[in-house]
């Protein structure tokens, strides 16, 4: 279990560098307004991803949505520092029930 709260460790903190990297950019999600005439396909396409964000559509083209790289990093750097302190969490209950130290 050592190896498991030695990658949690590792997860948080890449985690905490993930989120403060954020700080620094636009993390802002923006999409437009435009109404559908008729019926939407719904379908989701990937249209690019950047080194300043990502730009898609939710529903087949109608409107495009942009995700700018901050706001990326700032949730996956939030669900990393969560998984990577339960990970660390796991592994010492493990540890300390069944008592190795």
């Amino acid at each position: 279990m050592t190896r498991l709260v030695r990658f949690g460790i590792w997860l948080a903190v890449a985690g905490v560098i993930a989120f403060a990297v954020s700080l620094f950019g636009d993390a802002t999600a923006a999409c437009t307004a435009a109404e559908s005439m008729g019926e939407q396909s719904g379908e989701f396409r990937l249209l690019e991803i950047g080194a300043d964000g990502v730009t898609y559509t939710p529903d087949g083209g109608v409107n495009t949505c942009r995700m700018g790289l901050a706001y990326v990093t700032l949730h996956g750097g939030l669900l990393a520092v969560a998984l990577g302190s339960a990970s660390v969490f796991l592994g010492l209950v493990v540890r300390k029930v069944t008592k190795k130290p």
